[in-house]
């Protein structure tokens, strides 16, 4: 059995820790996004300014950001990246297990 790969002392992230912040970004980002549209005032006005979220047309809505929330586009961008990174997740592993 092979000793995990850990380097507590190191500031520099490995391989393996780049692509786990790599997978784990975009649902910390989906989970944080709509607590602070709720808690920051004036956000949610500020990402539908900026095109990060619709204001017509919602289908996901966000708490706080007054109806504003995920578009149909916007929707189906958020399902690719998860199947996407869902498919990188599943080559690592198989990379891995043939690397043990």
């Amino acid at each position: 059995m092979q000793k995990p790969d850990i380097n507590w002392g190191s500031a520099e992230l490995s391989d393996k820790d780049q692509f786990t912040l790599l997978m784990l970004a975009p649902l910390a980002a989906g989970a944080i996004l709509p607590v602070l549209t709720g808690t920051i005032d004036g956000l949610g006005p500020w990402l539908v300014e900026h095109h990060v979220i619709a204001a017509d047309g919602v289908l996901v809505p966000l708490p706080g950001a007054d109806g504003a929330g995920l578009d149909l586009a916007r929707t189906a961008i958020g399902a690719l990246v998860l199947v996407v990174l869902t498919c990188l997740a599943v080559i690592a592993r198989q990379h891995r297990a043939q690397d043990q």
